[in-house]
């Protein structure tokens, strides 16, 4: 959600829009990077754990399989 209003001020700085000063349009710039960058280290963590878990659950299901077959 804050990503595209940091985005809109910086575009409206170089709209020549006078009421956005250069060091707010360098900060919301800074502001975009580190959204940016927060939003892939955590979709990064989540998918690591949910295919960590899946894995786990296709070992438990093939170890009981083969605990049924061959006990």
């Amino acid at each position: 959600m804050t990503q595209p209003l940091l985005l809109g001020r910086v575009v409206r700085y170089f709209e020549k829009d006078d009421r956005i000063s250069y060091n707010e349009a360098v900060w919301s710039a800074v502001g975009v990077v580190v959204c940016s960058t927060l939003i892939v280290t955590i979709n990064h963590l989540l998918v690591t754990n949910v295919v960590k878990t899946g894995m786990r659950m296709r070992i438990a299901c093939c170890a009981l399989m083969y605990k049924k077959v061959y006990l």
